[in-house]
């Protein structure tokens, strides 16, 4: 028997995301979270490559500092903290399931 459903759609293609921090090393939005300096993600939008990043970060529990809000969630949900753009040119990467393929945890010492 076919799948003749007419409003199911294909999947999207994948593609290479590249996710880069915005905000300062010392800017208060981090929140003592772990920042990353780089981060490849194989997935279908930037959406979806921001929540295959935050396993990455997402603490177990959450952690207050005196800020006006605990620290939960992850830190490249924000587009404060991090932005998402498209990896050109690399279509070796494309084959595979969406998953985080590489990163860099950012250099805290080096200004």
């Amino acid at each position: 028997m076919s799948d003749t459903n007419p409003k199911r759609q294909p999947p999207a293609p994948l593609a290479l995301w590249v996710i880069k921090p915005v905000a300062a090393r010392d800017d208060p939005a981090w929140m003592d979270r772990r920042q990353f300096e780089s981060v490849i993600v194989r997935a279908e939008s930037p959406a979806l490559a921001r929540e295959l990043a935050s396993a990455l970060d997402t603490p177990a529990t959450a952690v207050g500092y005196g800020q006006q809000e605990p620290t939960e969630g992850s830190a490249f949900n924000s587009p404060r903290l991090y932005h998402v753009l498209p990896v050109d040119g690399v279509k070796s990467a494309l084959d595979g399931p969406p998953e985080v393929i590489d990163y860099t945890v950012r250099n805290m010492t080096s200004r």
